[in-house]
C-alpha cells in the first residue's frame, strides 16, 4: 500500500515542503526583478519597477524550479537507487531547456530556477535528516 511506504510519505512531506518554499521565492523573485521574456524583448537587459508589469515575468524560471525540486527529492530519497538520479536530472535539464528553446526564457532564468530548485530541496532533506537525528550515547 503506498500509504504506509516511507519514501511516499516523506516526498509527500519534504517534497511538498521544498515545492512550497521554492515556488514562494521563485514567484516572489519574478515580480520583484521583473524581466522581460525573450519572445517579447531583442535584449535580456529589459526590466520593469517590481510589481508594476504582469508580462515581465521571465526571471527565475518557475519550470525550472519546479522541475529541479522534484528531480531533487527524488534523488535525495533513493540514493540506493543509482539510476533514479540522472534519470529524473535528465528530465529536469530537458524542461529547463525547452523554455531556452521555445524562446520563452533566457539561459540565465534557467540557470537560476534550477539552482533555487535544487539547492532549496537539499536544505530542506539535509534539515529534516538533522531533526531526525539518533541521540548520542556514552556506550
Amino acid at each position: 500500500m503506498a500509504i504506509k511506504n516511507p519514501h511516499v510519505e516523506s516526498i509527500g512531506l519534504r517534497g511538498g515542503k521544498a515545492m512550497a518554499i521554492s515556488s514562494v521565492i521563485c514567484f516572489v523573485g519574478k515580480n520583484v526583478i521583473q524581466r522581460q521574456r525573450p519572445d517579447a524583448a531583442a535584449t535580456p537587459f529589459n526590466f520593469a519597477a517590481p510589481f508594476s508589469k504582469s508580462k515581465y515575468t521571465s526571471f527565475p524560471s518557475a519550470h525550472s524550479t519546479i522541475a529541479f525540486t522534484l528531480a531533487t527529492a527524488l534523488a535525495m530519497e533513493f540514493p540506493d537507487q543509482k539510476w533514479v538520479a540522472p534519470v529524473a536530472y535528465s528530465i529536469a535539464s530537458l524542461t529547463a531547456l525547452s523554455r531556452v528553446y521555445n524562446n520563452r526564457h533566457w539561459a540565465s532564468d534557467i540557470l537560476v530556477g534550477a539552482a533555487l530548485g535544487h539547492f532549496v530541496t537539499k536544505a530542506v532533506y539535509n534539515r529534516g535528516v538533522k531533526r531526525h537525528r539518533p541521540a548520542k550515547t556514552f556506550m
